[in-house]
């Protein structure tokens, strides 16, 4: 997932420029992914997302299948949207963490520099 899609979403950064944003969330991807070591829970988000996707998909097309074979296609489209859906909340909320670890790291070091 790209960093830049999540530029100007999070309220405490989005003040500053869109390069210095795109610098700090990448360095709280980076706090996230390499610091906190949290790349299993991110995997264990895409495969719930997954999970859930495919559920709405095949209970949906099961369900339907006899009305309408647009239906079918409606309910993949579903299950796409709401697995990406998850996954993209979920990211955001590990980024959150990984951001809240930044701006306490930055404020810090301002504060020794005073």
């Amino acid at each position: 997932m790209s960093i830049k899609s999540f530029i100007g979403r999070f309220h405490e950064i989005r003040d500053r420029s869109r390069a210095e944003q795109d610098v700090l969330l990448e360095q709280a991807r980076y706090e996230v992914f390499v610091n906190q070591r949290r790349t299993g829970q991110v995997a264990l988000y895409l495969l719930a997302g997954l999970a859930v996707g495919f559920v709405i998909t095949i209970g949906g097309w099961w369900q339907l299948r006899l009305q309408n074979p647009m239906w079918g296609f409606a309910c993949l489209a579903a299950g796409i949207g709401v697995a990406s859906l998850i996954y993209r909340t979920l990211y955001r909320g590990l980024l959150q963490k990984g951001l809240s670890e930044v701006l306490r790291q930055e404020a810090r070091r301002s504060m020794s520099r005073s």
